[in-house]
């Protein structure tokens, strides 16, 4: 993931995910915007499954080596 790039869909500002601001005390973990702080990314164990929420971002996409 530290290589992926993502776009936030509220601002439009991009770039890698490792630089995403990410909050570990919230119910779960919550990944923010840098430029604008809007919420990205969202993930929560419930009942031993993983639930990921990522429709904060318009666009997530690999970098290749």
């Amino acid at each position: 993931m530290t290589n992926a790039v993502g776009m936030c869909g509220g601002c439009g500002a991009a770039g890698p995910v490792a630089e995403f601001v990410v909050y570990l005390r919230a119910p779960g973990t919550v990944v923010r915007c840098r430029n604008c702080g809007r919420v990205l990314m969202v993930f929560v164990k419930v009942r031993d499954m993983n639930c990921v929420d990522l429709r904060g971002l318009a666009t997530l996409a690999g970098v290749e080596a």
